[in-house]
């Protein structure tokens, strides 16, 4: 067994390695890899360990070369995950050797493993010297029949409140890919409210390029009187539902459409065969966010940022310089920054 960089000859093979494992998601994906190539202009460098032309291993990988120097992560982007992904001991280990092999280089500022929450071995036992945290949470949408009532009576009574109050303001649900410039321009306005992070422009112009609507990720749209006023944009990968982008008119709010939307989209996800709804990951303090997402008959786990930092490099700088020079990557946690 060997490790190598994945090459195109071998992309069908990996896609079908991680169709294998039901913990595998898309952000490990040959299509996610290329479509964050191209919107936050990363390099990628896929590992697979592999014996006789099949594969038993791989290790997502990505960097990004700035003044400090080379920062990789396992994955970036908004909360992406990454990690050894093995169905081989041996395989791991070659990966793991491979990979600390790599970020001993002096060119590496510091370098990320990200571990996926729906992994249930989550051993990663890399070189590091830091470590963080987040809050995953995900529901269970398994359901084989009557999904709508099962789900609905899975909830938090609160949730069915909202439920039932979209329904009775009237707002309407639908999947319509024609209102990707009203995702975009919600989220800028969402993300600045708050003063958040958004997504590049580039994610928006290049989704339909990179992934098939219908298949790949659908967009739900909730209107009032034929008016938009809150979206939620999916993706869809082996066994899992990826609570990706929602957005929502302020003035709307009251009237709960995000919550119909919501629970529109995992009855149709459950009819489709779908098992799980990844709410994604929340930061160390249980927000509002994270409350709401709680009540959707929801299970929680912990999952860590194994981070490696170069000791020879010190790292003299502001959060919002690494921001600005290393975009969507986790380059070190806050409090080791020399500014």
């Amino acid at each position: 067994m060997e490790v190598v960089g994945i090459q195109k000859v071998l992309e069908n093979k990996y896609e079908n390695f991680l169709h294998g494992i039901e913990s595998c998601l898309i952000y490990q994906s040959i299509k996610y890899r290329d479509f964050l190539t191209r919107i936050i202009g990363c390099k990628s460098d896929y590992l697979i360990a592999i014996e006789n032309d099949q594969i038993f291993g791989a290790l997502p990988l990505m960097s990004s070369d700035g003044p400090l120097g080379l920062v990789m992560n396992s994955l970036p982007f908004f909360g992406s995950y990454g990690g050894i992904i093995s169905k081989h001991p041996l395989a791991y280990d070659l990966l793991s050797n491979k990979y600390a092999e790599i970020i001993q280089s002096h060119s590496v500022l510091s370098s990320v493993i990200i571990e996926n929450p729906f992994d249930k071995n989550k051993k990663q036992n890399q070189p590091k010297n830091e470590l963080d945290f987040r809050i995953g949470q995900f529901s269970p949408i398994n359901f084989h029949e009557n999904h709508g009532a099962m789900l609905m009576n899975s909830f938090h009574g609160k949730v069915r409140n909202m439920i039932r109050k979209a329904i009775k303001e009237n707002v309407k649900v639908e999947i319509d890919i024609n209102y990707l410039p009203f995702l975009k321009e919600t989220h800028n306005e969402n993300m600045n409210q708050i003063g958040v992070k958004i997504k590049p422009p580039s994610f928006f112009s290049e989704l339909p390029t990179f992934f098939t609507n219908g298949t790949d990720f659908d967009l739900f749209v909730a209107t009032v009187n034929h008016e938009p006023v809150a979206a939620l944009l999916l993706f869809y990968y082996n066994q899992t539902v990826e609570y990706f982008t929602p957005v929502i008119k302020q003035s709307f709010r009251s009237q709960q459409p995000l919550s119909l939307l919501i629970y529109e989209a995992m009855i149709y996800a459950s009819q489709k065969g779908y098992k799980y709804w990844n709410w994604g990951g929340s930061g160390k303090t249980r927000s509002g966010v994270y409350l709401f997402k709680s009540r959707w008959n929801t299970r929680e786990v912990i999952y860590q940022y194994h981070i490696s930092i170069n000791p020879a490099k010190k790292i003299s700088a502001s959060a919002e310089y690494l921001a600005v020079q290393y975009p969507y990557f986790y380059v070190i946690p806050y409090h080791r920054l020399n500014t």
